[in-house]
């Protein structure tokens, strides 16, 4: 009973596989079946070849700045291209996911940060998937994106719009009457 939006899912796909970046919201309520439907969708794209990347936000009280890239990250910590990454910009990733030292142990150390390299951070994130991108194009999958902490909507809104000409499908779920109206990822949702 979804044909409408799966079709429109799946273009969405396509368009950005092509080189276009591509940005789908499917919100609703909570039980309604977004997450089965983005989950589905995730399947199907993993199948025709692309490298997909999964994150879920938590309640903000609880999380880690960042947690939803983060997860993100560490789900694709195996995947192909992610060794094309110029090394200076796996060690800033490399700060928030660690295991990236474990599958490169050469990386060379970062400074502890300072509040005027988070651009560097950022970067380094869009670098990383840009040579992801190199190997296949990628979808990246926010599930739950009403509890996404303010660093993350902000770090998720950079790199949208920083990468919006390569092949890079992002898929958001939200569900607006969870959260305030005015909370960072509703902000973003508008």
């Amino acid at each position: 009973g979804r044909d409408r939006e799966w079709n429109a899912l799946t273009h969405a796909w396509r368009t950005a596989a092509d080189g276009k970046g591509r940005v789908a919201l499917i919100e609703g309520d909570a039980g309604v079946g977004k997450s089965r439907l983005a989950d589905d969708l995730i399947r199907w794209i993993s199948a025709t070849g692309g490298t997909v990347l999964r994150g879920r936000a938590y309640d903000v009280r609880g999380g880690a700045p960042f947690g939803t890239i983060i997860e993100a990250l560490r789900s694709g910590i195996d995947a192909p291209g992610l060794a094309g990454t110029d090394p200076q910009w796996l060690a800033e990733v490399a700060r928030v996911v660690p295991e990236l030292r474990t599958r490169f142990p050469t990386l060379a150390s970062v400074s502890t940060p300072t509040s005027a390299d988070g651009w560097r951070l950022f970067e380094g994130i869009a670098q990383l998937l840009v040579a992801l991108t190199e190997e296949a194009p990628v979808a990246v999958l926010v599930d739950d994106l009403q509890w996404c902490d303010a660093d993350g909507c902000a770090l998720l809104h950079s790199l949208i719009r920083r990468l919006d000409g390569a092949p890079i499908f992002w898929c958001l779920t939200f569900s607006a009457g969870a959260v305030e109206r005015d909370t960072p990822a509703a902000r973003l949702v508008r």
